[in-house]
């Protein structure tokens, strides 16, 4: 037999194929009969079909996303909170498919710096020929907070979707500028926040050594906070903490150059170097307040930065804070003091308030020319750096000369606060205006000129019972505890034997008896006195449930528990 013959296969797709045949065989018999002799032409067809994917076919390789150059500002190791959750940049992606993509995720992934890559938008659908402009967050790790100066960082934006049933995914290199954890700009002054790092175990271990070393000398009714930011400023001052403009970057430039990059001083290490600008300076004043439970604002002018404290006192009582109303600037109802930090080592507390609200006030005709921003909601917006506890070897100086210091504006603040008083008491000179007199000076501490005052009330009206009351309270302050229950004693029997009397006064020496019984352990007649002054008015003895417990019979030791409630002053007529 001779044979002959070809095919052809066609393969339409991967997994249908058909196949085509045809052949000729001519056969010569070994025999002789010619009857199987001649051509004997064939015809056939194959069919076939395979299943799964074709792993080798290149159609599966999608590139359904055409990029656009990627947008990308410089990013800043002391805004990785706000990277986290704000845009870096921004892409736009086109569907070059001739039909719709779908589940289409974008992220951001920067291998060095972030631990998982950044989700950035997700879209559902995307119709053939559309672009979408994607704008991408960045959230980094610790890692950004190791390096100084700025250098370029890589990263790739990957976006995966479907087409029918395929899946893909593409991939599109970026690159950044990052600058280092003391690095900012100045376009939104909430930024400086960020480098106040009142968690440092170093700020909260000065703040701690210098609050030790002054706190005996605190006056209760000043302003606590007041107090604080006070021997915060002297503790500065004493080690050698000064103000030094920036030669190479002053602020009054980088404020109003607000793309030029400017440095910040970290609180850590201006605690070392003790010279920096205004804005290092007010950075390291607030923190320090902030780690002991201060509330901060920082104020901006036209070219320069500065601190405020609130005073926890609110408006009404400013006398509290200063007799000067313009002294405090009022916001959401409470007193706050600015402090002109850069006058630091070189002029006393008082002088860098009076200079702080000035400078303020400078603007009271142009107000969208100045800033005032609360330290606790900036740092939500830019939340601090994270620092490595490396414990830094400081030495406070002379925490004496701190306490003295503090002190003297103690003294100074004392008398502004009596100025009025006894300038009323020494030209009116009514028994009220001694009274009054006595009663802030008792509260300053000055107890000797508020004996004076108390008993120049009473010399004038035997019958003036505030006095008598106060001078007890002043006793109890001197923790002369018998000698202010038996002034309370004698006052309130004569307010008693009154056919009229005030029932405020009544009400008070009851609550001040039972409190100063309370402090002689004589727990029985600390009850009683506290039923007493319930039935005249239970509203208003509510708050002192140390005494309402005793009175209830839980005895010393539920009383012990309770907190402690100021013995009361009357202001008298």
């Amino acid at each position: 037999v001779i044979s002959g013959g070809g095919g052809a296969t066609i393969v339409p797709f991967f997994n249908f194929s058909l196949e085509l045949r045809a052949a000729v065989d001519y056969v010569i018999p070994l025999v002789a009969d010619e009857f199987y002799a001649g051509l004997y032409p064939s015809f056939g067809a194959v069919l076939s079909l395979r299943l799964g994917d074709d792993p080798d076919a290149g159609g599966q390789i999608l590139r359904s996303i055409r990029f656009g150059e990627p947008q990308v500002q410089p990013l800043f190791a002391a805004m990785h909170s706000y990277h986290a959750v704000n845009p870096v940049g921004s892409i736009d992606l086109t569907n070059v498919e001739d039909s719709e993509i779908v589940d289409i995720e974008v992220s951001l992934w920067v291998p060095e710096f972030m631990n998982t890559p950044t989700p950035s938008a997700t879209i559902s659908v995307m119709a053939p020929g559309e672009t979408r402009t994607v704008e991408f967050p960045a959230s980094f790790n610790n890692t950004i907070f190791n390096f100084t100066g700025s250098q370029p960082i890589n990263g790739e934006l990957v976006v995966s979707y479907r087409l029918d049933d395929k899946t893909g995914e593409q991939r599109r290199s970026v690159i950044f500028k990052m600058y280092d954890k003391t690095s900012l700009t100045w376009d939104d002054d909430n930024k400086v926040a960020a480098f106040m790092t009142s968690d440092d175990p170093n700020v909260v271990r000065y703040s701690s050594e210098i609050r030790g070393a002054t706190r005996e000398a605190e006056i209760d009714f000043l302003s606590r906070p007041l107090q604080q930011a006070m021997q915060v400023y002297y503790g500065m001052a004493e080690l050698g903490m000064i103000y030094q403009s920036d030669p190479v970057k002053p602020f009054t430039q980088m404020q109003e150059e607000t793309v030029v990059v400017d440095n910040v001083s970290l609180p850590r290490d201006m605690l070392i170097r003790a010279t920096g600008d205004c804005d290092d300076l007010t950075v390291l004043y607030n923190t320090i307040l902030e780690s002991a439970g201060v509330q901060t604002a920082f104020v901006t002018t036209p070219g320069h930065i500065y601190s405020a404290v609130n005073t926890g006192v609110s408006a009404r009582q400013y006398e509290r804070v200063h007799p000067d109303r313009d002294m405090t600037l009022v916001y959401n109802d409470q007193l706050w003091a600015l402090i002109e930090i850069t006058l630091v080592g070189r002029e006393d507390f008082l002088e860098a308030w009076r200079t702080g609200i000035q400078e303020y006030r400078q603007y009271d005709g142009e107000p969208a020319r100045r800033g005032f921003y609360i330290t606790r909601e900036a740092k939500r917006l830019y939340e601090p750096i994270v620092l490595q506890d490396e414990r830094i070897d400081l030495d406070y100086g002379d925490l004496a000369a701190v306490r003295y210091a503090y002190e003297e504006d103690l003294s100074i603040l004392g008398d502004i606060l009596l100025e009025r008083y006894r300038s009323q008491a020494e030209s009116r000179g009514r028994e009220s205006d001694h009274n009054r007199l006595g009663i802030m000076a008792a509260q300053l501490g000055r107890y000797d000129e508020a004996e004076r005052a108390f008993n120049s009330a009473i010399e004038k009206n035997a019958d003036y019972t505030a006095a008598r009351i106060n001078l007890g309270s002043m006793y109890f302050l001197l923790e002369e505890y018998e000698r202010a229950f038996d002034v309370f004693e004698a006052a309130r029997e004569r307010i008693e034997s009154q056919p009229s009397h005030r029932a405020e006064e009544e009400l008070k020496v009851l609550l001040n008896l039972s409190k100063t019984a309370y402090e002689l352990r004589r727990f029985d007649a600390a009850g009683s006195y506290y039923d007493r002054a319930a039935a005249i008015d239970s509203e208003a003895v509510a708050d002192y449930t140390n005494l309402a417990a005793v009175a209830g019979g839980s005895g010393e030791g539920r009383a012990a528990e309770s907190e402690e409630w100021g013995i009361l002053f009357v202001e008298g007529e």
